[in-house]
């Protein structure tokens, strides 16, 4: 039982989060040329014509997404997604269920916060520990994933290692190196066992094949596809996501689908585990990251 949901663990962290975001909430984002990890950005709006549209602030909004395998499991990791229209910039880090919080001043873990309070108090942890606004939460389990999944296709990859293990009784060969990958694909890169020990790492793979395939699938944010989209995802999942959040960013959806430049980013994780409880420490760095390109309160 435990191979079966490390397996669709896999799956569903680089592509059924991704594609719930660009489906649901990809609506919010407006690219401008302008890179993503890069500081400055978050203080100086790209320049352009006074005539052009320019996406109002109000549009910004950041998920805290959780994937399990079924309604009777726990998630396995939380996507932080920051969609900024403003400046153009879709920051995003996948940390671990063991990362340590707190929670009304009360340390504990994001997993420990899920069995009492729901994606609710992860999504009210996350803004107590991290120090900046997280609006909605989403969780996505195995069977609407398979259904969402129908609908997206492939994605281009820099593969950053050789990656050689067995499984079912097969094996797994993925040589690095930029390959197009399908789900399967996916998740034998995520699945490999050498990144379960190993928070960061894990972390930063899939951060990094999150964002290529946001960037690369923006098209799903235009208003020919995404009302019909939002539509058949929003019925599919727990979220407390609501109409008017789409509805509010449709005209910046449709501004993003036309770009070409890309914008999602990954944040890396970095972070210590405990030797006392086993829970992964955030570092000060990682969380003074965070604070410069989500929404400080």
């Amino acid at each position: 039982m435990d191979e079966k949901k490390d397996r669709f663990r896999s799956f569903a962290l680089a592509f059924g989060l991704s594609f719930v975001l660009l489906s649901v909430i990809m609506m919010l984002i407006v690219l401008v040329v302008q890179p993503v990890i890069n500081p400055q950005a978050q203080q100086e709006p790209q320049t352009q014509p006074q005539s052009a549209w320019r996406p109002p602030a109000v549009d910004t909004f950041t998920l805290a997404v959780m994937g399990s395998a079924d309604k009777s499991a726990a998630p396995f990791s939380v996507l932080l997604i920051r969609f900024n229209p403003q400046y153009g910039q879709i920051p995003l880090t996948v940390l671990p269920m063991q990362s340590q919080v707190t929670l009304q001043a009360e340390k504990t873990t994001l997993a420990q916060v899920y069995e009492k309070s729901g994606g609710k108090g992860v999504r009210e942890a996350l803004q107590e520990t991290l120090g900046v606004k997280v609006d909605r939460y989403v969780r996505l389990e195995k069977a609407p994933f398979l259904r969402i999944a129908e609908k997206v296709g492939s994605v281009v990859f820099e593969v950053p290692y050789d990656i050689s293990y067995s499984k079912d009784g097969y094996e797994i060969t993925i040589p690095a190196g930029e390959r197009q990958l399908d789900g399967q694909d996916v998740a034998n890169i995520l699945g490999w066992p050498e990144l379960t020990s190993d928070p960061e790492k894990n972390s930063q793979l899939a951060g990094e094949l999150i964002a290529a395939i946001i960037n690369q699938n923006k098209s799903c944010a235009s208003l020919d596809t995404s009302p019909s989209l939002f539509k058949f995802i929003i019925n599919l999942i727990d979220t407390d996501i609501n109409y008017s959040d789409y509805e509010q960013r449709q005209k910046s959806a449709n501004f993003l689908a036309g770009l070409e430049a890309d914008a999602a980013g990954n944040l890396p994780l970095s972070g210590s585990l405990s030797e006392e409880d086993g829970s992964f420490l955030l570092s000060e760095n990682y969380l003074s990251m965070l604070r410069q390109y989500f929404e400080a309160i």
